[in-house]
């Protein structure tokens, strides 16, 4: 092999692998010994093959390679089984594992197969000139301070197909197709959402080839999607080691069931916290806020959730009630009689010149520069870093939060943790290169452990975030600018953040930089409230709805809408945590053997059987795509077969359409949900064709309705607890007959109910 290359850009020398000496399965695991070469040299090194407990390839490629009774670490705690077989015939090694074959030859050709499905390591990854354009399965060395050259990136390229999309990488504002670009594994401040920086990012990458990855690592990384060579992709870490597992399965969907499994999935957050959140910043007193309460009960709007930002501990950002926020243990038993509860906002950066930092400096809980002082940083003020890898400073914190979620606070906005230098050192001697897309979660963990320690369930508003995500933990996309632009990039910030695991998302209906117009405002609050798990309006300047006027009476209108759906949609975000398929889903996810769906970026799937496409663009039509099959608007009753592109006006309500088939949980119209449902009873769509429809049905227990449609004769399989149905007068030209739990119901009786 020709390996007289130019390197890398930003490494001296890259080693590739040109041949695999020997192989041996010792201990659960393969290990390969193997020949990397440079331009001037060549060295040994190792590739190690595990299993993991579910039966998918985890490959490592390191320098140094590991003891034969030593474990192979895992950064994000994934679980290894022992199912592996090595075997040899000729010069092609075969490891089996339960859900896949890898094959590797001495020429170092290596190749994973699982039911048809071929991916091929080790491509070509010169261009023309022999530059090397992308990695392929090697590492770079870095000459460092004149001292011998260390390894500094470390990465693994595979061949791409081309009319291949890949999908995920966390919470991107561009289209979810990342085919064609570099994405950068880096938490950091966004800054808007105009940027390529990511609030979340993810180490989990997915293919619509049916396979994927998840990189097991809190390391900086990188994603080359075919953009420096459109026939192979690369990922890289900066570290001198890379794990991988590999997972395929049959599509898409079932890829992202997996990886979220390895992580983990989150428990459901409580019911009340999927009403609506009303939050600006900031609210000024207690006396605003009771009264910004009452308006919102006298005028029926429905709301759960009152959010205080910083303004509630005064200008020190101390972590205690400030002047205007006084007795805060009768203020919120106040809310709470209105049926309230109440957020308060926080984040892990203390201001130079405070008690607190004093306080913290004293204790020696501060994150310390190179030179073992605090690491000071401008964030429009001198601020040190809280360092949350001192179990005695996460302590500290915690017990702070202790407090004031003993006052009556249901919810902490874990505002921030994106913020930690490359240069700084934490107390475990780890630099902030290798722990920044760790902090997010070691910070929120000491919150939620004040939760669970005084015997509460956690509920999080988080904005940074990897892999990891808690019990209870709602996650909103930050700072969106208040203009179209900004809510189109946050629909796909939305999509992005589905397909990258994150299972309960939001965003700051309306925009949270400037004012935005009553228009604008209208469409994002209809779209968060019949759209996304949690809802919450909030920004700069005021955003109840009674401040927008020409808006009001339609935001106030999809509010009770979301209200009336909520069983639905409760009932689909509780399966999420099951199964790690959101609520909200892009049609790339739900209809991956649909072409046009990798390309569309501003509709998506509510559950898996409500479509919906928000106005981004007022000036200019909607048109929106129907997959295959039937589609009843919600609104018109009106029916749509098969694929479709249907324009819309948006003087007209967003557009929203049901499956047919379809039995939706309702209930009546409701104020808050502090108390549960209401009685539930269930909304049926049948269309002209045959069907057979399932939806969860998660209210005290997990449990499922399902309807047949055969020739206009609607069966339905309900629990118990559900006694009524109806039918949209409408649609009952497509009804003969209908039925619940084998016993016949007079369709006469579904007409008055409808």
């Amino acid at each position: 092999m020709d390996i007289s290359r130019t390197p890398i850009q930003g490494i001296d020398q890259y080693f590739e692998l040109t041949e695999i000496k020997s192989a041996r399965c010792t201990s659960g695991k393969v290990i390969f010994k193997c020949k990397f070469c440079s331009s001037r040299s060549e060295e040994e090194g190792y590739i190690i093959v595990s299993s993991t407990d579910s039966g998918d390839p985890k490959i490592t490629l390191n320098k140094t390679g590991f003891k034969e009774d030593e474990l192979i670490d895992s950064d994000l705690g994934i679980k290894l089984g022992d199912e592996i077989e090595l075997n040899k015939s000729d010069d092609l090694w075969k490891v089996e594992l339960e859900k896949c074959t890898m094959k590797a030859s001495e020429r170092g050709e290596i190749t994973l197969e699982s039911d048809g499905k071929v991916l091929s390591f080790n491509s070509d990854t010169t261009d023309t000139k022999q530059n090397l354009s992308s990695y392929s399965v090697g590492y770079g060395k870095r000459e460092v301070n004149r001292n011998p050259e260390v390894v500094k990136t470390v990465g693994i390229g595979f061949e791409v197909d081309p009319d291949e999309s890949f999908y995920g990488m966390g919470e991107r504002f561009d289209e979810i197709d990342a085919k064609a670009r570099t994405i950068e594994g880096w938490v950091t401040q966004a800054a808007g959402s105009a940027s390529k920086a990511k609030y979340k990012s993810s180490p989990l990458l997915m293919s619509s080839r049916g396979y994927g990855c998840l990189v097991d690592s809190y390391d900086d990384m990188r994603f080359n999607l075919a953009d420096t060579n459109p026939e192979a992709a690369d990922i890289v870490l900066e570290g001198d080691y890379i794990s991988v597992v590999f997972a395929f399965r049959k599509d898409t969907k079932q890829v992202l069931s997996s990886l979220t499994e390895y992580v983990g999935r989150p428990e459901t957050p409580p019911l009340w916290s999927f009403g609506f959140w009303s939050s600006r910043n900031t609210y000024e007193s207690w006396e605003q806020v009771q009264e910004i309460s009452e308006k919102y009960r006298s005028m029926n709007i429905p709301c759960d959730v009152i959010h205080l930002d910083p303004g509630w501990m005064g200008d020190e950002l101390d972590m205690d009630w400030g002047e205007s926020f006084q007795n805060p243990e009768d203020e919120l038993k106040k809310l709470k009689t209105k049926n309230f509860e109440v957020c308060a906002w926080e984040y892990p950066y203390l201001p130079k010149g405070t008690e607190l930092f004093s306080d913290a400096l004293a204790r020696g809980f501060l994150v310390e520069n190179k030179d073992g002082r605090p690491y000071i940083f401008e964030d429009g003020g001198k601020t040190g870093i809280l360092d949350f890898s001192l179990e005695e400073a996460s302590t500290w914190w915690k017990g702070k939060n202790k407090r004031i979620i003993n006052s009556g606070i249901g919810a902490i906005k874990a505002d921030f943790g994106e913020y930690l230098p490359k240069d700084s050192v934490l107390s475990d001697e780890t630099l902030g290169s290798s722990s920044r897309n760790k902090y997010p979660k070691m910070y929120r963990e000491s919150i939620a452990e004040a939760f669970n320690e005084i015997g509460k369930d956690a509920v999080l508003w988080s904005r940074s975030g990897w892999a990891k995500q808690l019990d209870g933990e709602i996650f909103w996309n930050g700072d969106s600018y208040s203009d179209w632009e900004g809510f189109e990039t946050t629909i796909k910030s939305g999509l992005n953040s589905a397909m990258s695991g994150y299972l309960y998302w939001s965003s700051d209906s309306g925009g949270y930089e400037s004012e935005p117009s009553d228009k604008l405002y209208e469409e994002w609050m209809k779209w968060s409230a019949l759209g996304t798990t949690h809802i919450r309006a909030h920004g700069k300047t005021p955003r109840e709805p009674w401040m927008f006027e020409e808006a009001k009476d339609r935001v106030k209108l999809a509010l009770n809408e979301r209200y009336k759906i909520m069983p639905y949609i409760y009932s689909y975000a509780v399966e999420s945590s099951h199964s790690g398929i959101p609520l909200l889903r892009p049609l790339a996810l739900e209809y991956p053997e649909d072409p046009a769906s990798k390309n569309i970026n501003t509709e998506h799937l509510v559950g898996e059987n409500i479509l919906i496409a928000p106005y981004t663009d007022p000036g200019r039509e909607r048109k929106v795509y129907t997959p295959e099959g039937e589609w009843i608007n919600y609104w018109t009753k009106k029916t749509y077969t098969d694929s479709h592109r249907i324009s819309y006006d948006s003087e007209n309500p967003i557009p929203y359409y049901v499956k047919a088939g379809t039995p939706i949980p309702k209930q009546e119209n409701t104020e808050h949900l502090k108390h549960g449902f209401s009685e539930v009873f269930v909304e049926i769509y049948p269309g002209k064709r045959d069907s057979d429809v399932s939806v969860p049905l998660n209210i005290d227990e997990r449990e499922e309705i399902c309807v047949k449609n055969r020739s206009g004769d609607i069966h339905v399989e309900a629990p118990d607890r559900i006694e009524k149905l109806k039918i949209p007068k409408k649609l009952l030209t497509n009804v003969r007959s209908i039925s619940i739990n084998g016993e016949e119901r007079d369709v006469e009786e579904i007409i008055q109910l409808s």
